[in-house]
């Protein structure tokens, strides 16, 4: 149980273990970094951006969050499940399937108020946000950017890099190479940062999951500069960032991606395909194309356990 904020159980650091079949077909060590055990309703780690988050609406008497995303999005059943602990009412404005399985199922049996558009469109949800806005005004709320990724939760990446680093030295292993999915890119800006700071150069790749590549380079880059003003530092260099297993776009895998997905589940593995898929996918293409890399990598598991029963 997560001892500095009781309202989010938590444990951390999260563990590494071994993945036995991608590194056979990575024919290098592959160890996972188990987000998805961060805590036992399956949120990965969008629940270490809450805990840097809700802690401080709730101190500041923010009584509502605005938040947009897939019906499927953790970071909105994440806030669907956790603010109301707070005392911070969540509006969530979602698009997608409305099937209730999966994470979407966990928001509808929630205290969050859900608004639901036909599709994904930029103009649909900015006037959906102005009409939540309009009905609370009389109240404090944070109108919570796409994932999460904000300056108030970039250090959630940072968190995981100094976890990474003290079990190497525990473990005895030095990761090569660092695989993050980016989506929004906030994971990615916290942990390439923290890890340049550390002396490491390049070994963190943002794995790119979604058509929105001008988006989270921007958003990495802008959280970039706001952790270099916070600590009065250089701006390192930034991040590498992967489009080889991008498939037919967000949530679209390929054919031979979802073979890949069936094997490691024979094998007792589950990656979901929007995220986790695509970064195993990428560690095979990436461990092929430098083969002089034989060193063990390291795939941050964000999580998906909740649309296990989505998976064909």
């Amino acid at each position: 149980m997560n001892s500095k904020h009781p309202n989010l159980n938590t444990a951390w650091p999260t563990r590494i273990e071994y993945c036995a079949p991608l590194s056979l077909l990575c024919n290098r060590g592959i160890y996972l970094k188990r987000e998805d055990a961060a805590d036992d309703i399956g949120s990965g780690n969008k629940v270490r951006k809450l805990e840097k988050l809700l802690p401080c609406l709730q101190a500041t008497g923010v009584r509502h969050i605005i938040l947009d995303g897939t019906t499927q999005s953790n970071s909105c059943m994440s806030v669907a499940f956790y603010a109301p602990q707070y005392g911070i009412t969540p509006h969530l404005i979602l698009y997608g399937d409305t099937e209730p399985k999966g994470n979407y199922a966990k928001i509808l049996a929630s205290a969050a108020e859900v608004h639901l558009l036909p599709e994904w469109d930029p103009s649909l949800i900015a006037e959906e946000r102005k009409t939540i806005t309009a009905t609370i005004a009389a109240d404090l709320y944070y109108d919570a950017p796409t994932g999460l990724s904000s300056s108030e939760t970039v250090s959630a990446g940072r968190d995981i890099v100094s976890e990474i680093v003290e079990q190497e030295e525990a473990l005895g292993i030095v990761f090569n190479d660092v695989y993050i999915a980016a989506g929004t890119g906030g994971t990615v800006a916290g942990a390439a940062f923290q890890d340049a700071l550390l002396g490491h150069t390049n070994r963190i790749t943002g794995i790119v999951v979604a058509n929105n590549s001008s988006f989270f380079r921007d958003t990495t880059a802008r959280l970039f500069g706001h952790m270099a003003d916070g600590d009065g530092t250089y701006i390192p260099d930034l991040p590498q960032f992967y489009e080889g297993a991008l498939g037919g776009g967000y949530g679209v895998a390929t054919s031979e991606q979802l073979l890949l997905q069936k094997e490691l589940r024979d094998k007792g593995y589950f990656f979901d395909s929007v995220y986790m898929l695509k970064v195993c996918a990428a560690a095979i293409q990436l461990s092929r194309e430098k083969h002089s890399s034989r060193e063990p990598a390291l795939i941050l598991h964000t999580g998906g356990a909740n649309q296990q029963e989505l998976s064909p």
